[in-house]
């Protein structure tokens, strides 16, 4: 069998639906979230809080309202990212580190939500041995 070109740039082979907070307060939406939801279509979010419950809901918008925030896809078109500062500012969620959350559609209020006493648990990388085997 000869060698096959990868042509599968930039496809999804990680399909959860996931939002990622770095530690620099920038909120990520990843590829299996902007294709679950075509959220690809849209340019501006409307941002909820429950304080109680610690989840943060997101209302999609094709225009710009008073109180919504702008939308940025990266080149790839793979992620979709925004300031997310003034939110955490605002109710005091400091993040020391970069934090992920699985995302759901909220069926009763609409919103597409995820928790913020819930991060995922992800595994932390190896450092890189001096040997270079393959």
């Amino acid at each position: 069998m000869g060698f096959e070109l990868f042509d599968h740039i930039g496809e999804a082979y990680n399909i959860k639906t996931i939002v990622t907070i770095n530690k620099y307060n920038s909120l990520t939406l990843n590829v299996g979230t902007i294709r679950a939801y075509k959220i690809r279509e849209y340019h501006f979010v409307n941002i909820y809080y429950h304080e109680d419950t610690r989840k943060v809901g997101f209302k999609f918008l094709q225009d710009k309202e008073e109180h919504s925030l702008a939308l940025t896809m990266s080149k790839n078109q793979c992620t979709i990212y925004m300031s997310f500062t003034g939110f955490l500012k605002y109710y005091n969620l400091e993040l020391n580190k970069t934090r992920k959350y699985l995302v759901m559609k909220d069926e009763e209020s609409g919103l597409l939500v995820f928790d913020m006493s819930r991060p995922l648990k992800v595994p932390t990388r190896k450092k890189k041995s001096t040997s270079r085997e393959i």
